[in-house]
């Protein structure tokens, strides 16, 4: 498959959180997202050094990659139809989610980011699909509009499949 003529833009972007339920999961759309960040942080590495010169790399310790995102505020909680903070902690209206990895002792929840291909002329749409996310922080900034920033490890993997 080519890789796109299309540059994608915010807009051609949604974001879904799922939890653990199978054989079907429990899944959120995400209102109002803008900017999401994902940060697919490789190995650490290990230098060896001999007077100054380095002689030799050694692979370090795994590397705990990260997302982010940022949404317009629209609820801290809300016990009927949830937030993103409820989905994220698995609480409120979320409360009865499963988390996604069970070695983990936190809860965390799985992210679809989806990119629009198709309708641009690509084989298919592109998603990266984190699983076991941890909520690390949120950060609520008031503004025109009132916005909040999710940031989460990625404790699972990161999968890449389709278009651009």
């Amino acid at each position: 498959m080519a890789e796109s003529a299309v540059p994608k833009v915010p807009r051609d972007g949604t974001l879904v959180i799922k939890d653990g339920t199978t054989p079907t999961a429990n899944e959120y759309t995400v209102q109002y997202s803008d900017a999401v960040s994902i940060t697919d942080t490789q190995t650490a590495a290990i230098h060896i050094y001999n007077r100054g010169t380095r002689v030799y790399t050694r692979q370090g310790n795994t590397a705990i990659p990260t997302i982010s995102f940022n949404v317009i505020f629209t609820a801290w909680t809300d016990g009927t139809d949830g937030s993103i903070i409820d989905a994220m902690k698995g609480e409120g209206a979320f409360s009865s989610w499963t988390k996604v990895l069970t070695n983990v002792e936190h809860f965390n929840t799985t992210a679809v980011f989806t990119t629009e291909g198709t309708d641009f002329g690509d084989d298919v749409d592109g998603t990266a699909t984190c699983t076991g996310l941890r909520l690390v922080d949120t950060s609520f900034s008031e503004g025109e509009p009132n916005t909040l920033t999710i940031n989460c490890e990625i404790l699972g993997t990161i999968t890449y499949t389709g278009g651009p």
